[in-house]
């Protein structure tokens, strides 16, 4: 089944931002639905809206419109045109209003759950992450720089895992640990430090960091950094993002949340399936 999305963005926006949200919300749903495909337009273009919607309904099986920050004026108006096209395909448009479409991207992805696809339901309730916490929403927040593929290569020979919380072993099933394997609880947040190579979690704490990351750029290189802490900030939601920019491979919650849960269960899950 063909999932279709169109992305309407006040014209408050530049071109560039909602072209890159719309590769974002891509890449997020690729995890959890193979056949997506994502169109992002601006609402001065209202001619164009109409012709990428009835793009869509000629090949998606469900489509979703969502309006970020139009105006109630500008959104009457793209209303109407998606009551024409579904007069027109007799396909069902969802419509979907985000206030505000840079701060909770994670919301505007979840927002798709409720449109009742079954194929991605089911495919988000086996996901191990909603397992544990129960929050369907974290998983569209779980980014990475790298494949999984990769992560795992570089992760095969790693011995030494470094935490910032022991809550984190709680998640962890000790048959996914090899001999040898070596857990540190790095209790010095302000001076946090690790051996290259080793798998860097940091799930509680956002102060390490910017240590991890000064680090990183003087060439002390771990195998993989797992970054969870839930932030109180867009500083803080900030800092975590950049740790995907690090030549590093990198599994982060690029939003708001995350906790100890949401770590242990990523690191438990990398290490059940590493080669």
């Amino acid at each position: 089944m063909c999932l279709g999305v169109l992305l309407i963005a006040c014209s408050c926006a530049s071109k560039d931002v909602i072209i890159d949200l719309g590769e974002r919300v891509r890449n997020i749903l690729q995890r959890v639905h193979e056949d997506v495909i994502v169109e992002v337009e601006l609402e001065d273009n209202l001619g164009s809206v109409r012709e990428k919607l009835l793009s869509l309904s000629r090949t998606c099986d469900s489509i979703a419109v969502f309006l970020l920050s139009l105006s109630d004026g500008r959104r009457s108006i793209v209303e109407s045109i998606i009551r024409d096209v579904r007069s027109n395909v007799k396909k069902e448009v969802a419509l979907v209003t985000i206030t505000d479409y840079v701060q909770d991207l994670a919301m505007l992805a979840s927002q798709l759950v409720v449109l009742n696809i079954k194929d991605l339901m089911y495919k988000l309730s086996d996901n191990p992450v909603v397992k544990t916490t129960g929050d369907i929403g974290v998983v569209f927040e779980i980014e990475t720089n790298i494949d999984m593929s990769s992560i795992l290569s570089k992760v095969h020979g790693s011995k030494d895992i470094i935490v910032d919380d022991i809550r984190v072993l709680t998640y962890i099933d000790t048959r996914n640990l090899r001999p040898g394997t070596r857990v540190y609880l790095e209790e010095d947040i302000e001076r946090f430090s690790f051996n290259p190579d080793s798998i860097v979690v940091v799930a509680a704490h956002i102060e390490p960091l910017r240590r991890i990351t000064t680090l990183v750029n003087q060439g002390i290189k771990p195998a993989l950094i797992i970054a969870t802490p839930p932030c109180l900030s867009r500083e803080e939601v900030e800092l975590k993002r950049g740790i995907l920019r690090l030549d590093v491979p990198a599994v982060v919650t690029a939003g708001f949340r995350g906790g100890v849960h949401v770590a242990g269960t990523i690191l438990n899950t990398i290490l059940s399936v590493r080669c």
